[in-house]
């Protein structure tokens, strides 16, 4: 109410457009993204204008928060507008005079000042209004993860939805203290008003109900490998490819566990002297099939300790406890699995690099949390231990524990419930040269999951693409 205060003193009346109903709000045409910063830096002060760029916003929400939203940008806007026309006034008087070095400085200020504003326009819109997100698979290991990660991060969750199979339907998921019931996905047919939806339900799921929530008007962030190879839906871990979020129609994909974690250790090599091949072996925690491989694995390796026959494998290919598999996923005409493969297709699209060789073998451990990797890499130009070392310690989301010879070197049971990508054992490969090797570990439904999928939501709120 008190900018509706300040309207009036200045002689504004923005209620005067206020005859718009929330069913005529869901019927026009959305304004999102950087259109809404480049309008809404267009249009001047007139409220019909404000309410013009904020039109779709309104679907499912509260029309009087979002009226009282637009009051107040009316107002900011009206006050940036006047000083930015003096600022040009000013140098038109400027230019006239000669003072080419002065104008420089002003034009710098004034570039200053307009980013500012576009910042302040879409960061009051998140700290108002927040946003609609549905998650997808809220009763998995990673559905549940999604609810920590965003809780932890303070995403700006205005309303949160859930959704599961038939058999969840009831069952009641905390978020910041409140009760929240699951949604039988198939007994809903109409998802407007959702801005985000986070998937975990499996590739199945996804190829039918993320184009529903995509045409309804959210962005799908998947995390099955539905759309990972599509030509046109991004694959995207924000330390390593971020301005392909842009790209986006709808749908982003979250890339494979493994592949997350390899290149977000490998991509500032890659960027300081290119890297033409790579070699991996992964040693991959059973979480990353899922909560009935986690009980396999605690039911085998319980029996074991009894002295009792061991349950027969049903989740993975063979036994696990006090056992190593060789096989994540089917095998392929190649000889690799489809695992493997999907480390080599994803590297050569995140890096949009079609000549990168990747050769990965990848086993499943019996261990819970933390998917581990053996990588060696053939460089491009030359690159020392320490040199990478140092590149590492500075790169976004890596933290270096290397210290062999006191016995410091990343481990899956120390990086579970860590959101960093873990380097240790840096050293000159013998094969390859110039090369190197290292041991890359990271929580695979953390890092590898949930919090890249956060992250890549954090990403569209930065480029104001919600």
């Amino acid at each position: 109410m008190l900018c509706l205060k300040v309207f009036s003193k200045l002689g504004i009346q923005p209620l005067q457009n206020l005859s718009i109903t929330t069913q005529q709000a869901v019927k026009l045409k959305p304004v999102k993204g950087e259109r809404f910063i480049k309008q809404s830096w267009r249009v001047g002060i007139r409220w019909s204008s404000c309410l013009e760029m904020l039109r779709g916003l309104g679907s499912g929400r509260d029309n009087t928060r979002l009226y009282e939203f637009a009051s107040l940008f009316v107002l900011v806007r009206l006050i940036l507008w006047n000083f930015m026309t003096l600022m040009k006034l000013s140098f038109l008087c400027f230019s006239t005079c000669g003072m080419e070095l002065l104008l420089h400085a002003y034009k710098i200020i004034l570039n200053i000042l307009s980013k500012t504003c576009e910042i302040f326009c879409f960061r009051l819109y998140t700290i108002y209004m927040g946003y609609r997100v549905a998650i997808v698979g809220a009763t998995g290991e990673v559905g549940r993860t999604f609810l920590k990660v965003l809780e932890e991060r303070n995403f700006p969750v205005d309303e949160l939805e859930l959704f599961a199979s038939e058999k969840s339907e009831g069952v009641e998921l905390s978020f910041k203290g409140e009760k929240i019931k699951v949604q039988a996905l198939n007994k809903r047919d109409n998802f407007s008003g959702i801005d985000i939806a986070l998937f975990s339900a499996g590739s199945s799921i996804s190829r039918e109900y993320a184009p529903k929530f995509a045409t309804d008007g959210a962005v799908v962030i998947d995390n099955s490998s539905a759309w990972r190879l599509e030509p046109d839906v991004p694959l995207v871990v924000p330390e390593v490819n971020p301005e392909d979020v842009k790209e986006h129609k709808g749908i982003i994909a979250n890339p494979n566990c493994s592949t997350i974690q390899m290149l977000v250790a490998l991509k500032p090599i890659y960027d300081a002297v290119g890297i033409s091949s790579i070699v991996v072996a992964t040693y991959q925690s059973v979480s990353g099939a899922g909560a009935k491989a986690i009980r396999e694995l605690q039911e085998q390796t319980k029996a074991w300790c009894e002295g009792m026959e061991l349950p027969e494998a049903k989740s993975l290919p063979k036994r696990i406890a006090f056992n190593v598999v060789p096989q994540i996923d089917v095998f392929t005409e190649n000889g690799y699995t489809k695992e493997e493969m999907k480390m080599l297709n994803e590297t050569r699209k995140m890096l949009h690099d079609p000549h990168i060789r990747v050769s990965a073998t990848c086993v499943r451990v019996p261990v819970f949390y933390g998917h581990s990797e053996a990588i060696s890499v053939q460089l491009k130009g030359e690159l020392s231990p320490e040199e990478a070392r140092e590149l590492l310690k500075k790169a976004k989301g890596v933290v270096v524990v290397d210290n062999p010879e006191v016995k410091e070197y990343p481990m899956a049971v120390d990086v579970a419930g860590r959101d960093e990508v873990f380097v240790g054992r840096i050293r000159k490969d013998l094969v390859f040269e110039p090369g190197l090797s290292m041991w890359v570990v990271a929580d695979n439904i953390r890092k590898g999951a949930a919090t890249n999928a956060v992250q890549i939501a954090e990403l569209l709120l930065e480029y104001a693409m919600v």
